[in-house]
């Protein structure tokens, strides 16, 4: 069974950049399709089952996104734009600004390894796509397949697969896997090797490996239970993402191996286990081995020559009565441009209110997140109010891609979170 509320309750939103326009929008039937061809050309499942209504939802919510400006996994209920099937789009759905998938088929979302994962995830059994007034949506939440009678294993690269793009610049909103494990945020590194499973209850990588002809290459998993002051991996329950620290070589096979320990395994049977749950329940370890070959160099690295990377960068600048003072600095590209100004609020604790996929203590969102829109200049401070004993707030300012004359320019970010 699937940890959907965390996923749900974590913001899941594609930093996609800005497309060339395409000859006809993409249809949600061509959509599922073009995902079904890739999931089943990688070994996962590709049913995917085509959703009109779903569809429909994800264009009430992109038509909301772009009349009020407020991009995101929820909508004010204020708003008139607002609508049930919209507001339930926005939690179920992974999101971007652009024009979407392209005739080719390429999939909008393909460097941003969180949203990929939700979107290769082997649980999932339907969808529904729009892409319209210049937004984004693939419902992806909502219809999960049962477990099969022994725990099944997948990848993406799939066994076997060639033709991977080496190297990965990862790029989405609130951070990517590598920030989980001390890789920067826009670093390089070789593609995300992401790990699923179907039929588990939790697993957490009690060793790994990627071999290349050469021999280990150094990579860094990322499991459901890791965690640091970024975010945490509960996006990948049954599952992670390896990471490799460098790109990989050109036209080259290598091997992962991944001994997972069976979370399940350390459960207190009931007197009620059912025969069926017994082989999971008395297996301490799984094993996972496959291999990919790459192929040249990676369309992300292309793509990215002809993007501009503008810089939005917050800092502390001191604190004034019951309010913070944080600087807010500007490239000059951005100036004069509107920004969307987010502050999460969160509580520390622990409990059933708190419980991650890894620990019975975490952080509790504590309402909805304060949204308005900025106009940006070269400097300026933003006062949002400090957080209380055992809270957090995490300020974020982002903005959309833009085309100036023939230069095109990607999304910019800025995040602080400040503890007590």
């Amino acid at each position: 069974m699937r940890n959907l509320i965390k996923l749900i309750g974590l913001l899941l939103v594609a930093a996609a950049a800005v497309d060339a326009p395409v000859a006809a929008a993409i249809t949600s039937e061509q959509a599922v399709s073009f995902l079904n061809q890739q999931r089943a050309s990688n070994g996962i499942p590709g049913d995917l089952r085509n959703r009109p209504d779903w569809a429909s939802g994800c264009a009430k919510h992109n038509l909301y996104s772009h009349e009020t400006g407020d991009y995101g996994h929820s909508e004010d209920p204020s708003s008139p734009y607002s609508t049930p099937e919209g507001t339930e789009a926005a939690a179920s759905s992974v999101l971007a600004t652009g024009s979407g998938y392209s005739e080719a088929g390429e999939n909008p979302w393909e460097w941003a390894p969180i949203h990929l994962y939700t979107m290769l995830d082997p649980h999932r059994l339907a969808s529904g796509y729009d892409a319209s007034n210049d937004y984004v949506c693939m419902w992806m939440i909502g219809e999960d397949r049962e477990d099969p009678p022994t725990p099944q294993f997948f990848s993406y690269p799939g066994p076997g697969t060639q033709g991977i793009y080496p190297d990965e610049q990862a790029y989405e909103w609130p951070y990517t896997p590598q920030q989980l494990v001390g890789i920067p945020d826009g670093q390089i590194t070789g593609t995300n090797i992401l790990l699923f499973s179907l039929g588990t209850r939790g697993l957490r990588a009690d060793g790994f490996s990627l071999r290349g002809p050469g021999g280990d290459v150094p990579a860094r998993m990322v499991d459901e239970g890791t965690s640091n002051e970024v975010g945490n991996g509960s996006w990948f329950r049954g599952g992670g993402v390896l990471v490799p620290e460098q790109p990989l070589a050109e036209h080259t096979t290598y091997t992962v191996a991944v001994k997972w320990r069976n979370l399940a395994y350390e459960e207190d049977p009931s007197e009620f286990v059912e025969e069926s749950e017994l082989p999971l329940l008395t297996t301490p370890f799984f094993t996972q081995e496959f291999s990919f070959t790459t192929g040249a160099t990676s369309r992300q690295g292309q793509e990215s020559e002809a993007l501009e990377q503008p810089v939005l960068r917050l800092s502390r600048a001191g604190k004034r009565g019951p309010f913070l003072r944080l600087r807010l600095t500007s490239d000059r590209s951005l100036r004069g441009r509107s920004a969307r100004f987010v502050v999460y609020r969160h509580e520390r604790g622990c409990g059933p209110r708190f419980a991650t996929a890894g620990s019975t203590c975490g952080w509790d969102q504590l309402g909805r997140p304060r949204v308005r829109m900025l106009r940006l200049h070269g400097t300026q401070v933003l006062r949002p109010r400090e957080p209380r004993r055992w809270q957090k707030a995490t300020v974020k300012v982002r903005t959309s891609g833009f085309t100036v004359g023939d230069v095109r320019f990607a999304p910019a970010f800025a995040r602080y979170i400040v503890k007590r």
